[in-house]
């Protein structure tokens, strides 16, 4: 017996065999809370980020998402920074809740974040914000070339460590030529 979920569904407890196989939940606790919940579709992409490397994004939609419209965006950056955003349930950053008041929202594992080896993981030593500062903006530009992002409508908001790239966010960019890149920044 374990206890699954995704961000897309709370905890529930499941069981399988010994080996693995035959995995199923087995009870239906927040089925009831969940009922009539639309959620948007859950993507994991795989951008360039900093120094070229590979970084990996979760993109959440609106659940009425329409590709053909242009969407605001919004960072929920994580803390640690040696943390990640993995595909599970969180009871208080909840990314479908962001999503579902009509943004597209971006969660970037950006270097610094925990599960891509020690190199990975220790990159942003003695150079904190410069490297995952990089892989945000990767992010956004990422998203927004594929077309459905309204470039005037962006947001970052983070909490702990995040906090303290929003504030890293909200200097570097602010300082470049044009002004703020992002409309808003939530820093918790």
């Amino acid at each position: 017996a374990y206890v699954h979920n995704t961000m897309s569904s709370p905890p529930a407890v499941w069981c399988a065999d010994t080996d693995g196989s035959n995995a199923r939940r087995i009870e239906s606790f927040n089925d009831r809370q969940m009922a009539g919940i639309r959620l948007g579709r859950v993507e994991d992409v795989t951008i360039k980020g900093w120094n070229g490397d590979a970084v990996q994004m979760w993109v959440i939609y609106p659940p009425d998402f329409d590709p053909k419209k242009k969407w605001p965006l919004v960072h929920n950056i994580h803390g640690g920074p040696h943390a990640s955003w993995g595909d599970n349930f969180h009871f208080r950053w909840n990314n479908h809740l962001f999503a579902a008041q009509g943004y597209v929202v971006a969660c970037v594992n950006y270097h610094g974040s925990l599960g891509w080896g020690n190199a990975f993981l220790e990159s942003n030593v003695k150079r904190f914000g410069t490297p995952e500062h990089a892989d945000v903006e990767a992010g956004t530009d990422h998203l927004i070339k594929r077309g459905f992002i309204d470039a005037k409508r962006l947001a970052a908001t983070g909490g702990s460590y995040g906090g303290f790239m929003v504030a890293f966010m909200n200097g570097r960019n602010g300082a470049k030529k044009g002004g703020d890149r992002y409309k808003a920044y939530v820093c918790h």
